[in-house]
């Protein structure tokens, strides 16, 4: 029997995103990859917590790419930390 991921397993909060954007998940994440919107990644973090320090970016639209148990899921997010 193969188990499948629920997606609504996953949240991330706030949005926008200030100094930190918060991850909860059933399952441990695994890894977390921010890309701008000309596809870049301009963030990886493999050592995550239950945050990620996101006051580097500049204001804009990013897309978060979250590891979790070898599945790739993706969410938009917003960075206002000015």
């Amino acid at each position: 029997m193969v188990e499948t991921f629920r997606e609504t397993s996953l949240q991330v909060f706030p949005n926008p995103a200030k100094d930190y954007l918060f991850i909860q998940s059933e399952s441990p994440v695994k890894k977390i990859e921010i890309y701008n919107q000309s596809g870049v990644c301009v963030l990886t973090n493999d050592n995550i917590t239950d945050k990620l320090d996101v006051s580097s970016l500049v204001n804009g639209t990013y897309f978060a790419r979250i590891y979790i148990d070898g599945t790739p899921l993706t969410r938009k997010i917003i960075v206002e930390n000015k």
